[in-house]
């Protein structure tokens, strides 16, 4: 079995899980989303083999607690996991944490532009917009946000 990394729909709602790959969300279902994260952290980007009985000696033990490999070998056991790289994201959420603090009042335009790592007149640009509700320049924000 191999697992793929897919992003969900745009729409998170209130859940926040519902912005995170489906194998991350398949892991978090598995082990709770604590484990998962620390997985991530550990191994993020890498392909796993997840044995349907783990052992100590497990490829996957050096990434999780031998009991944490348990509980995945009952849902990926047999297969190789790849195990979703999350970095791009939350820097995506940090970003646009930055632009609502900016939006709120809450940081200068400067302050935003150093954040962002923009230009102040970009930075004014994207203020105008999400204030606007102006989705296509907000695209732009995600484009620019995206690391290469």
């Amino acid at each position: 079995m191999m697992m793929t990394k897919r992003m969900s729909g745009d729409s998170a709602g209130d859940d926040p899980m519902a912005s995170l790959p489906e194998t991350a969300r398949e892991i978090a279902e598995a082990i709770g989303v604590p484990a998962m994260l620390e997985l991530v952290e550990r191994a993020g980007g890498a392909k796993v083999k997840v044995p349907k009985k783990p052992t100590e000696k497990s490829e996957l033990v050096r990434y999780v607690p031998l009991e944490l490999a348990q509980q995945l070998s009952v849902h990926f056991g047999g297969g190789v996991l790849e195990i979703p790289n999350l970095r791009n994201m939350k820097k995506r959420q940090e970003r646009s944490q930055v632009l609502n603090d900016l939006v709120a009042g809450k940081i200068t335009t400067n302050d935003a532009a150093l954040a962002l790592g923009l230009t102040v007149r970009q930075v004014f640009s994207l203020k105008k917009a999400a204030k606007s509700g102006d989705k296509l320049q907000m695209s732009l924000f995600d484009a620019i946000s995206k690391d290469d």
